[in-house]
C-alpha cells in the first residue's frame, strides 16, 4: 500500500431511474457528469477507480472514447487541467463491475474497496455529484491526517459528501452484510467521524432528477443522500 495517498472510488452503477436517463453521459457544461468527477478528483488521487453496473460496456466504451480524442480547450481550462495530464488520464482510470448493482451503493462500495488498489484514503464519490468546484477537492484533501479514519464534508452543520475514507475501515467495509449502509455499519462499531466545516453548499446536493439538474444544484432536503 502506498503511504498517504488518495485514491477515487467513483459509483456510477445504478438505473438512473430517477432522472429518466443515463446519468453517468449526461452532460454538466458540456462535459459528461462522469468526466467532471474524474477530471476534478485527478488533482488530488493517485488512481481512480469506477464502479460500473447498468450498461457497464456502454460507460466504459463511451469513456475511452472520450479520452482517446483531443480535449476541448474550455475543459482544461475549467478544471485546471493541462494537456498533459489529459494524455496521461487513461493510464489511471480502471473499472470495477459490480455484478450485484440492483441491490444499493453499498453493494457497489464493496465490490470497489474489494477490488482496487487500495491506497492510505479512498476518496468515495457519487457520479452525480459533477458540481462540486476543484477548489473543493483540493480543500478537501488538505483536511486529511495520519488519525483520521471517515472524513466527511458539512455546510452549515449538515454532512454531505464525498467522503473519505481510511483503509483500515476495509475489512469492516467489505465483510458486512450488504444490506447494510454507511452510516449503520458505523453506529454498531463505533468509528469516529471527523467533520470538516466548508464553504461549499454543493456538497449538500447531487443530482438525482431532471428537477436537481434544471436547478443547476440549488440545495433541496426533499432526498438527502443516503451513504
Amino acid at each position: 500500500m502506498s503511504e498517504d495517498t488518495i485514491n477515487a472510488l467513483i459509483v456510477s452503477a445504478g438505473y438512473s431511474q430517477r432522472m429518466g436517463t443515463f446519468k453517468p453521459l449526461l452532460e454538466y457544461k458540456n462535459l459528461p457528469f462522469i468526466l467532471n468527477v474524474v477530471l476534478k478528483t485527478y488533482q488530488i488521487c493517485d488512481q481512480i477507480f469506477i464502479v460500473t453496473g447498468y450498461r457497464a460496456d456502454y460507460l466504459k466504451k463511451k469513456i475511452n472514447n472520450l479520452l482517446s480524442r483531443e480535449p476541448r480547450t474550455e475543459w482544461l481550462h475549467k478544471h485546471q487541467f493541462s494537456l498533459n495530464n489529459w494524455q496521461c488520464l487513461s493510464q489511471k482510470i480502471h473499472f470495477i463491475h459490480n455484478p450485484d448493482f440492483q441491490l444499493g451503493m453499498f453493494s457497489s462500495l464493496q465490490q470497489g474497496l474489494r477490488q482496487m488498489k487500495i491506497a492510505t484514503w479512498t476518496l468515495y464519490h457519487f457520479v452525480d455529484q459533477p458540481h462540486l468546484p476543484v477548489s473543493f477537492y483540493q480543500e478537501f484533501s488538505r483536511q486529511v491526517s495520519p488519525n483520521i479514519k471517515w472524513l466527511q464534508p458539512r455546510f452549515k452543520k449538515r454532512n454531505g459528501h464525498p467522503i473519505i475514507l481510511h483503509s483500515s475501515l476495509t475489512d469492516q467495509i467489505t465483510a458486512a452484510n450488504i444490506n447494510e449502509n454507511l452510516n449503520s455499519l458505523f453506529k454498531k462499531i463505533q468509528i469516529t467521524k471527523e467533520f470538516w466545516d466548508c464553504s461549499y453548499p454543493e456538497v449538500l446536493q447531487d443530482f438525482d432528477t431532471l428537477r436537481d439538474f434544471d436547478n443547476g444544484g440549488k440545495i433541496d432536503d426533499s432526498h438527502p443522500k443516503s451513504t
